[in-house]
């Protein structure tokens, strides 16, 4: 008996480890109702959650680090190209940049380093002392 039921376990265990989609998250709101998903590897969004399962995807880019405040969400995120067989998508190390102003929810980007740096002067954020990885948001498990 025992050792059925340590076999279902296992079988369960390895059958949920393949599963796509178990590493999937939603962070918790940044602002108001702006929150970072994570909804495969590659593709980490900014969303407006309109419902209790989903949103409206604002940016679709894969983000890699955030700095925000009531007003306004700087994004980072690592410019992203086919790879030789189409299969995915590799880095390839440049930094693009994303300003989102929350009041009127206003899209601005993508920019290089200087583009993006004019972009938050012109709109007087300043610039980010430090930028957070989204790796380390607080967030829900899974992305719901």
């Amino acid at each position: 008996m025992r050792k059925r039921l340590l076999a279902a376990l296992l079988g369960a265990m390895l059958f949920l480890t393949g599963c796509a989609g178990m590493g999937d998250w939603a962070s918790e709101p940044l602002t108001g109702n702006y929150e970072i998903w994570r909804m495969s590897a590659h593709n980490i969004v900014l969303l407006k959650r309109t419902c209790s399962s989903g949103g409206e995807i604002l940016i679709d880019a894969e983000i890699y680090a955030v700095a925000w405040s009531d007003d306004y969400i700087l994004l980072q995120h690592e410019a992203m190209e086919p790879d030789e067989n189409d299969y995915g998508r590799e880095p390839h190390g440049e930094l693009h940049y994303y300003v989102f102003l929350v009041d009127g929810e206003q899209v601005l980007g993508p920019f290089d380093r200087a583009a993006f740096e004019a972009a938050c002067r012109d709109n007087g954020i300043p610039a980010p002392e430090v930028w957070t990885p989204v790796r380390s948001l607080p967030r829900r498990l899974p992305a719901l």
